[in-house]
């Protein structure tokens, strides 16, 4: 599992990402936001959104 920036991850052709290292959930992003520079990010398995913003350390590489 590696950290990087919220930004990095569509560069990097990652899909899903976690929030923690030890979350259970996994997320996508869904779109950019400019008006207040954040990510739109959705709960792969409920749906639930949240808004974070592109300097967010998140993980990616793990299985899911």
């Amino acid at each position: 599992m590696e950290q990087i920036k919220l930004n990095k991850v569509t560069a990097r052709k990652e899909i899903f990402f976690k929030r923690k290292a030890d979350s259970k959930h996994a997320f996508t992003i869904s779109h950019y936001n400019r008006c207040d520079k954040t990510y739109t990010c959705e709960n792969y398995e409920t749906g639930a959104e949240i808004f974070l913003k592109s300097s967010t350390n998140v993980f990616i590489g793990f299985d899911y």
